[in-house]
């Protein structure tokens, strides 16, 4: 089955198992935290990562986003926080679609550490 929304494009079917496959990597990691009096949950952003600017990169000379599959902010008692993106792969990207998504990655960690 095909979507035919431009917006959504791909196998409807494959979106819908990768965002319950993503929802269920987040619950996971909710309930680990949860059970964890070291450590604080700060926030599991989902949707809104698309338009924040800290998510511009210039990769190759070209302004470009980087949007992962999601990520979670939480604190450790005693320690720091950390910052984890999430990338959910189900198999239905190719490997040129891959590579420049992580190149992406790459870029925004140069970028940071200018």
């Amino acid at each position: 089955m095909r979507c035919v929304d431009k917006s959504f494009s791909g196998n409807a079917a494959d979106r819908i198992i990768h965002e319950i496959l993503t929802t269920e990597f987040l619950l996971a990691v909710w309930q680990t935290v949860h059970e964890r009096a070291d450590l604080e949950l700060l926030t599991i952003p989902r949707q809104s990562l698309v338009k924040h600017s800290a998510f511009q990169v210039i990769d190759s000379n070209r302004r470009t986003r980087l949007i992962p599959d999601a990520m979670f902010l939480f604190r450790q008692t005693g320690g720091g926080m950390a910052c984890c993106f999430v990338e959910m792969d189900n198999g239905t990207m190719n490997q040129k679609k891959i590579r420049a998504k992580y190149a992406r990655y790459l870029a925004q960690v140069r970028q940071l550490l200018t």
